[in-house]
């Protein structure tokens, strides 16, 4: 059983609640790291969804749970997280601790003031891992999954060619505008040079066999080198 904390279920309620009911000017809104409610860039309808989606999963497949012990937190203990815990992620780290289970937090910074604290954590990548690995996850959910954390810039993420090759294969070898942007994972800053230059040879050569036209063929060859290239010094 997955547990919410009920400041974390009262957030999303919350900005859902603005997004639908609010003034104009705040109706744009997202959730950011830690529960927080920020201006988000997507379209209105879409973070609708996204705040619907989160708000049915957390109601029907996880147990909401008070966190009591949250009032007997004395102010100075909480100004020393303020800087990178809402109040809702304090009470997701106070729960996780109370029951002796590991939180699910991506957050680099909440993930080691958990350590400080004892709790032990767990992260999407890992656990999308586990979950293709026992076959419950199928690629169309599993990669897509990683590029969505590569390219919010996971450091975690190992970026490898079976993740590009894949999107490839899904738009059969177009430049559409999603192979393009999954061809500038290449340009990850924690990938190094010479791991970016094997991938992008490997992907140059499936692009090189692909049955497709010459003047799409260009275009693919064009967005991995650009990829490679941008903002790194070395010669090919």
């Amino acid at each position: 059983t997955i547990l919410v904390a009920q400041h974390t279920y009262d957030d999303v309620l919350e900005a859902k609640n603005r997004l639908e009911f609010g003034p104009p000017q705040q109706r744009w809104l997202a959730l950011g790291p830690g529960g927080t409610i920020v201006p988000g860039e997507a379209d209105e309808t879409e973070v609708r969804h996204i705040l619907q989606q989160i708000a049915d999963f957390i109601l029907h497949c996880c147990c909401v749970r008070p966190v009591p012990s949250i009032v007997d937190i004395r102010a100075a203990d909480f100004a020393r997280f303020s800087d990178a815990l809402t109040s809702s992620a304090l009470a997701s780290m106070l729960l996780a601790r109370e029951v002796q289970r590991p939180i699910w937090v991506d957050d680099l910074a909440w993930r080691r003031i958990c350590a400080l604290q004892g709790v032990a954590s767990v992260w999407t990548g890992p656990v999308l891992e586990v979950l293709k690995t026992r076959r419950l996850l199928g690629e169309d959910d599993y990669y897509p999954a990683l590029e969505c954390l590569a390219s919010a810039r996971y450091r975690s993420i190992t970026i490898q060619a079976d993740l590009l090759r894949w999107r490839l294969q899904k738009e059969l070898f177009r430049p559409t505008p999603a192979a393009l942007a999954s061809l500038q994972l290449l340009n990850a800053s924690h990938m190094g040079f010479a791991e970016a230059l094997r991938l992008g040879c490997d992907l140059l050569y499936a692009v090189g066999v692909c049955q497709v036209p010459r003047t799409e063929r260009l275009l693919l060859f064009d967005a991995v080198l650009s990829a490679l290239s941008k903002g790194r010094s070395g010669s090919f």
